[in-house]
């Protein structure tokens, strides 16, 4: 098993082991003793009860509220919004711990080496649009801010600019100062000619937007058109910089009031950004008109817990809404949706009415359940259109896991849509029936569903005690290894902690047999966000108890019941399919069949004894 992205294991361990968890988020907020461990406001959601739990000796931390956890080196990706390597860093520089002379292949240097030129080939162009939007040739791009209401501080806060409407001033510019043809078609400032023979500008007349990563560097730009040109807005192609569907407008401005607030406004176009910022609410970022994706709800994700949606009043924007929406609820993010009059947008609302008013309706977004009620709710004449708002709504009322709300929901959805509550909660439990099981990967709310002591079988409460117990203490995986295997974790998330731990200690056996903790590799081997969370749970809420021995012993029985469970069950609908076809039951399957029930009988008496 690798450490993550070529930092070498013995490397990540030395920066664990020089800084402090508790020091190094005491930086951040404050935390009071509680025990063992410490308890802190969580930065990650808007929290106004302590629930971030820290452990000094086991050096995580977990939020008992919005499922954030990690070791100190996720706690300051989280909370810097840093890659694995740049967290990393910024440790090893803290602790004195000198970085390895070679961490990656020649391969990955030279990858290193070219995306670190083309952000300089950016960096120039940044520099040069700024420049010519002052110059005599910009006088159209300033005058159309002007006319648009975006002042010169926030023009240049955000990095505005003018390309010329030459064929090739930015490339001749940029040639002059030593960089390549090649680099600038790479960065996706320049076309190459359809014959083949040199290339020219991409930006021609446009009022230039600077699109940056979180760190604001350059990535790429979107360019308005300030003639007749077509399309009105021009967007950098896909680059080794630039993937238009990881990527937010102005999420290097806004990502500080993000975390604060706990809160995103997600608006669609460059223009409404900037004005939702020069008016106050600096919390906004723009998807530039794209459809929405996992990976930018999954940015957001790590800065807040609430999204509130504020499209166009338009179909167009409805529709961009309606998916986004799905994307997000998927993910466990709260969605809210603002609702503006017909034809207006963010930056049309702020310009000709007054701020407050803006403010009442964010201060007033529907929830999603309420929001898609009312869109469901506009074809109700037909029975089709009955049946197809019935549709819309029930996944959901199901993705809602307090029951109390889910139920005051269906009552308020049976009500707006026409239909007996009875019906639509048939519906809903059809739709829970067909869907129990089936999606691909671990889903947060689903996760924190089964993860609740009252609500989760006996299985998936045995695994996770399990893991904590050997994490806990690497010896017992000797005992846990003779009695069952990594296929028989099945919940999504111990199951691949469990498949981890398993690889390791058939790597390092001698590492586990001396109770060397091996946290650090597992947290290195598993980069999924949710399954590190479920790793800092089990660490910092103990599974330790007055006797962990029987303990350990309760969990090997659920867990091998489990499995002699399973196969009785498909023994048994072997031997019906052949009892039915009337053909003889093969004699070895009605034995294991024997075997299997009489295990499982005698499981349960020395579960009761």
């Amino acid at each position: 098993m690798k450490a993550r992205q070529g930092l070498p294991g013995d490397f990540l361990e030395q920066v664990r082991s020089r800084v402090d968890i508790v020091e190094v988020i005491s930086q951040y907020l404050q935390l009071k003793k509680a025990g063992k461990n410490f308890l802190g406001l969580c930065p990650f959601h808007p929290d106004r009860h302590p629930s971030l739990n820290v452990s000094p000796e086991r050096q995580m931390f977990y939020c008992f509220s919005c499922g954030a956890g990690g070791d100190v080196i996720t706690f300051v990706m989280k909370r810097e919004g840093l890659s694995f390597p740049e967290a990393v860093r910024l440790l090893a520089r803290r602790a004195g711990v000198p970085w390895p002379e070679r961490t990656v292949t020649p391969a990955q240097e030279e990858r290193v080496r070219k995306r670190q030129r083309l952000l300089e080939v950016m960096a120039a162009a940044q520099e040069f649009y700024v420049g010519q939007l002052q110059s005599r040739e910009g006088e159209s791009a300033r005058s159309y801010l002007e006319r648009r209401g975006i002042d010169a501080a926030t023009a240049a806060r955000f990095g505005l600019g003018y390309a010329p409407a030459g064929w090739e001033v930015l490339g001749r510019a940029l040639l002059r100062n030593g960089f390549q043809e090649q680099e600038l078609v790479e960065a996706g400032l320049h076309i190459p000619r359809e014959s083949g023979q040199g290339s020219y500008d991409r930006f021609r007349h446009r009022l230039m937007f600077p699109i940056c990563d979180l760190r604001g560097e350059v990535v790429a730009f979107g360019g308005r058109a300030l003639d007749d040109s077509t399309p009105k807005y021009l967007n950098s192609p896909e680059t080794p910089l630039f993937q238009k569907g990881s990527c937010w407008y102005a999420i290097h401005l806004a990502r500080g009031a993000i975390r604060r607030r706990g809160q995103a406004l997600v608006v669609e176009g460059y223009m409404d950004a900037l004005t939702c910022h020069q008016y106050g609410f600096d919390w906004a970022v723009a998807s530039m008109g794209t459809s929405l994706t996992r990976e930018q709800a999954h940015l957001l994700r790590g800065f807040c817990s609430q999204v509130v949606f504020c499209y166009d009043g338009d179909a167009a924007g409805e529709a961009a809404t309606q998916r986004g929406l799905d994307i997000f609820r998927e993910l466990g993010l709260s969605v809210q949706v603002v609702v503006l009059p017909p034809e207006e947008d963010p930056d049309s609302f702020l310009r000709r009415r007054p701020r407050d008013e803006f403010l009442r309706l964010l201060e007033g977004a529907r929830s999603l359940v309420e929001y898609r009620l009312e869109k469901a709710a506009c074809d109700l004449d037909r029975i089709e259109g009955k049946m197809a708002a019935v549709a819309n709504m029930i996944p959901v009322l199901a993705d809602i896991s307090n029951e109390v709300e889910r139920e005051e929901y269906l009552r308020l959805a049976a009500r707006r849509l026409q239909v007996s509550e009875e019906a639509l909660r048939e519906e809903l439990r059809r739709y829970r029936r067909r869907n129990k099981g089936h999606k691909e990967g671990p889903d947060r709310d689903k996760i924190a569903e089964m993860m609740e002591s009252g609500s989760r079988p006996a299985a998936v409460r045995a695994e996770e005690i399990l893991v904590g117990l050997v994490l806990a203490d690497p010896r017992r995986m000797g005992q846990v290894a003779t009695r069952v295997s990594a296929s028989d974790f099945r919940h999504p998330v111990w199951g691949q902690i469990a498949r981890a731990m398993f690889e390791l200690a058939a790597e390092s056996r001698q590492a586990w047999e001396e109770g060397q903790s091996w946290v650090g590799k597992l947290t290195d081997v598993l980069e999924d966000e949710e399954v590190l969370s479920a790793v800092a749970r089990a660490q910092v809420q103990s599974h330790e108890s007055a006797d962990p021995q029987r303990e350990l012993e309760d969990c090997l029985l659920i867990l091998e019941d489990e499995r002699a469970r399973r196969r009785a069950g498909e023994l048994g609908i072997i031997i019906r399919d052949h009892e039915e076809r009337g053909q003889p039951v093969p004699p070895h399957l009605l034995q294991e069949y024997q075997e299997l029930l009489r295990f499982r009988q005698s499981n349960r008496k020395r579960g009761e004894d």
